[in-house]
């Protein structure tokens, strides 16, 4: 686990930061109302929560860690929310966030 702070410098940063956790927040959210199993359905509500938390950081602190980049890749390639053809170029551009400190 890596808990070094990365700062989110410019608007397209954040940008794209954004549309993924709207993309994980919107799909979660879906899950968690047709799901009928309790466990399961706090599982998925987890995950909105770990969005809400990522995008608080990144609105008022300007910063992201490597695990949630990490987690935000995550979550996209299980809940396939990229195409194939999109999944090398965004989870190589949210890497770069992070890797060129």
């Amino acid at each position: 686990m890596s808990d070094k702070i990365h700062f989110v410098t410019t608007a397209e940063q954040r940008v794209e930061l954004a549309l993924c956790l709207k993309r994980i927040v919107e799909h979660t959210a879906h899950l968690v109302q047709t799901e009928e199993h309790p466990t399961i359905r706090k599982e998925i509500a987890i995950d909105i929560i770990t969005a809400n938390n990522v995008s608080f950081g990144i609105i008022a602190y300007g910063t992201i860690s490597a695990d949630d980049v990490n987690w935000i890749v995550e979550r996209h390639d299980a809940n396939e929310l990229w195409t194939a053809e999109q999944f090398a170029s965004r989870e190589s551009y949210l890497r770069s966030l992070i890797e060129g400190e």
